[in-house]
């Protein structure tokens, strides 16, 4: 946990440098890690990188928080790319790659930023679990009983385009909220986690980093154990509704109340077999 924290606050401290990458694992580390990444691939000996450098950089902090630049000599390192020319920029998204070109091209380096800033945003979304059941008893109450099981299965960016794309809407969504500077009239140590308003973790100390760390960590199980109760109390009134159907009577609805009691071979089907996650 304190290893994660440490990271955190180093992340967000150097969030506007252009950070020189020397090796394969850190690359994809970063690719993984942020939903926009700008690459440059340099030569120190070649003039159009020494030139186009400033304007990289300037860009880092126009887009601090939004989209990660990173820089890669390639006459000393490798990072699992090959490139023939330089300098050659690289624009990832969701670490998948989205436009690349070669050469000092100013307008073209800003307009790619441009575009994979947009894209991420666009991704960078928050669907609440009550929100797709409410989609689907509109559109479609067949797939209420596997609710549970698409909502863990895709993430939100891709859920909500699947569902637009299949129904003509999406459910309500919301945006995250990136991290930004507090009020300078805030007073205190801004971006503590009980001050209101958008947390700031670079202006917290150690201590600040910890408690912020544990509160987002308690809302996350938080979130899970109220995810694992709906979907077992929906498993549940299913396999009722299946010993009903079974049994047709009245003791044997009152026997699956108890799951371990239930002899209804429906019943022993439901929780002996495993649950694929059905599509949306």
């Amino acid at each position: 946990m304190l290893r994660a924290l440490l990271l955190l606050g180093l992340a967000a401290l150097g969030a506007a440098e252009v950070e020189e990458v020397r090796d394969e694992k850190t690359f994809k580390k970063i690719l993984s890690s942020h939903p926009a990444v700008a690459v440059d691939f340099f030569s120190h000996t070649c003039g159009p990188c020494i030139m186009i450098a400033p304007k990289f950089k300037a860009l880092a902090a126009e887009y601090d928080g939004k989209v990660k630049f990173v820089k890669v000599d390639v006459q000393s390192s490798y990072v699992g790319v090959q490139v023939r020319s330089m300098p050659t920029f690289h624009f990832y998204v969701q670490g998948k790659l989205e436009h690349q070109f070669s050469g000092a091209d100013e307008n073209g380096m800003r307009q790619s930023v441009a575009q994979i800033a947009r894209k991420a945003e666009e991704m960078d979304i928050e669907l609440s679990l009550g929100a797709l059941e409410a989609f689907y008893q509109k559109h479609d109450p067949s797939k209420l009983n596997g609710v549970d099981e698409i909502y863990e299965k895709y993430p939100a960016y891709k859920l909500v385009a699947i569902l637009k794309k299949k129904y003509g809407e999406a459910p309500e969504f919301t945006k995250k909220t990136p991290a930004k500077k507090a009020a300078a009239d805030g007073g205190g140590k801004g971006g503590a986690a009980g001050d209101k308003g958008v947390v700031d973790i670079r202006k917290m100390d150690l201590d600040d980093l910890k408690a912020e760390v544990y509160r987002r960590e308690a809302a996350s199980d938080e979130k899970e154990m109220e995810l694992i109760a709906k979907k077992n109390a929906r498993r549940r009134e299913k396999v009722v509704q299946q010993c009903s159907e079974e049994g047709g009577g009245k003791a044997v609805k009152l026997a699956c109340r108890d799951v371990e009691a239930c002899q209804a071979p429906r019943c022993h089907a439901a929780f002996s077999s495993g649950w694929r996650a059905p599509t949306p």
